[in-house]
């Protein structure tokens, strides 16, 4: 399995939000929901075809003004590093505006046998967005609010603290405009190697119901995921669990 898959499915759903559910630590420590900013971190992942391990994953949220930098790499590990040396990096750097995240600019490359260079420009005065892909650049209308698909993750990290009820999110990718739809399916307590947490379970809404990916997002982590479950059409799954966070006690 190419490593691409294992950070797909990272990608795809990564956390949630329901107001009925626990809330994070800024509600226990008593300020506004609104006021909730997500804190510097760095959270280690790896995935799994089956019982196999084939990537590890390093993601990381630093801040540096006001301007904050979501990064992530993926590699191959296991058996399967000694066969294939892709690697896969994502840079997204956003601001907060109005207490949400607005995307500013998006980097995506993979280098490998299929080598990949995404870069989006997000232009908000003019609400559009530039898609410069392997060197070809086209531009397309926003709706307020846009996001580019790897700042979603902290968006929904950051609805579930603040007990949001919207799960509906528009995102730039790819030359489209996208929704990307969670649905949440209850509680669970789910062991990974980071430890044991209480988790709320979620699911990704797709037109195309063969395909399903799941999370599992921790209240004590701010909602960060701590496992993610993908399905493919063809019955094959795979999951990437957390290893160790730091940054988030």
């Amino acid at each position: 399995m190419p490593v691409s898959a294992g950070l797909q499915s990272l990608r795809t759903g990564m956390l949630v939000l329901l107001a009925a559910l626990p809330l994070g630590r800024a509600h226990a420590a008593g300020e506004h929901p609104e006021a909730f900013e997500l804190p510097p971190f760095s959270a280690y992942y790896s995935g799994y075809a089956g019982s196999l391990r084939v990537a590890k994953a390093r993601l990381t949220l630093s801040v540096q003004g006001d301007h904050h930098i979501y990064a992530s790499f993926t590699r191959p590990a296991g058996m399967l590093a000694l066969l294939r040396n892709d690697t896969i990096s994502e840079r997204s750097e956003w601001i907060y505006r109005d207490g949400k995240i607005r995307s500013l600019d998006y980097r995506y490359l993979r280098h490998g046998r299929k080598s990949k260079d995404i870069h989006l420009v997000f232009r908000w005065p003019k609400h559009e967005v530039s898609n410069i892909i392997n060197g070809q650049t086209w531009r397309m209308k926003i709706p307020p609010g846009t996001l580019d698909k790897f700042s979603v993750q902290l968006a929904l990290m950051l609805d579930l603290a603040r007990g949001a009820r919207s799960l509906r999110y528009d995102i730039a990718d790819g030359g489209k405009l996208k929704n990307f739809h969670f649905r949440i399916l209850g509680k669970e307590a789910i062991h990974v190697p980071a430890g044991t947490y209480q988790t709320v379970k979620l699911i990704r809404e797709r037109a195309d119901q063969e395909r399903k990916t799941y999370l599992w997002c921790a209240p004590k982590l701010d909602y960060l995921v701590v496992r993610v479950e993908h399905v493919e059409t063809d019955g094959s799954r795979y999951h990437m669990s957390l290893d160790k966070v730091e940054g988030i006690r």
